[in-house]
């Protein structure tokens, strides 16, 4: 049985680094959405967590509290799970419970619609 913490995941996200821009994941990683549905996300999952434009890095902390929701939606775009709207969707449910203040979790939801 998993316990799922205040941001619907089941843990810490334990990265490192792999080549320029991309992190591999080291143990897996579970979401249980606000509807009670689980996404899984494989040991050896590579993502380049939240790809920002150069000229807009200074406003967006891609090492904040958005990691795991970059990484959930990065692993739903890479298995076509869904259609994108979903994807995106849930990105910004997992901001949100991740607790990405309104305008920024918004922006960052327009950036990948």
């Amino acid at each position: 049985m998993n316990v799922f913490m205040a941001d619907g995941f089941n843990g810490y996200l334990d990265l490192r680094a792999h080549l320029p821009g991309e992190w591999v994941l080291l143990s897996s990683l579970i979401y249980c959405s606000l509807s009670g549905r689980r996404y899984g996300i494989p040991v050896g999952f590579i993502t380049d967590l939240a790809s920002i434009p150069a000229m807009l890095r200074p406003l967006f902390n891609p090492n904040d509290g958005s990691r795991k929701a970059a990484v959930l939606h990065d692993s739903r775009y890479c298995i076509k799970a869904g259609t994108r709207k979903e994807a995106d969707d849930l990105f910004l449910e997992a901001l949100e419970r991740a607790g990405i203040g309104w305008a920024r979790r918004w922006a960052m939801y327009a950036g990948v619609r």
